[in-house]
């Protein structure tokens, strides 16, 4: 079974305003393994709210959208594990908004892995895995931390 990464919403816009080339060729490289390569459909959805806001975003969003592997549904699983999620921040006082937070319930939900230059929300999230290919710092399931 190949790698399954979803791309959250800020590197998906960092990629398509910024095109990084660390971040471009990272893309290529993984897609050359044949690692899947996804967003959320609250993902999609912030996408195309940011689409009505400014329609000239409208084909570059759909442009990306097609380089990637697919929009993952949400179902009733990823929905209980967003509700426990949301519990668990905001019983330890660390709420994250409520998009991030159905977004990284649906990499938990899936044991994916979450793309993202995001970490100050991102980091609260017990259990998730993430990658931020800007800086290069990896945090993997259980919390450890490398960097470069």
């Amino acid at each position: 079974m190949s790698t399954l990464y979803i791309l959250d919403t800020n590197i998906c816009s960092y990629v398509m305003r910024e095109h990084p080339v660390q971040v471009l060729e990272r893309l290529e490289q993984e897609a050359g393994r044949g690692t899947r390569l996804c967003i959320s459909v609250i993902t999609y959805y912030e996408m195309l709210l940011g689409a009505r806001r400014k329609p000239s975003l409208q084909p570059i969003i759909d442009a990306f959208v097609a380089r990637t592997n697919d929009v993952l549904p949400w179902g009733p699983e990823t929905a209980r594990v967003a509700a426990n999620l949301s519990r668990q921040l905001q019983d330890k006082g660390q709420p994250i908004g409520p998009n991030d937070t159905m977004i990284a319930a649906h990499a938990l939900a899936l044991n994916a892995t979450l793309v993202t230059n995001n970490l100050k929300e991102f980091r609260r999230v017990e259990g998730l895995a993430i990658e931020d290919w800007v800086s290069g710092v990896v945090i993997d399931a259980s919390g450890q931390e490398s960097s470069p």
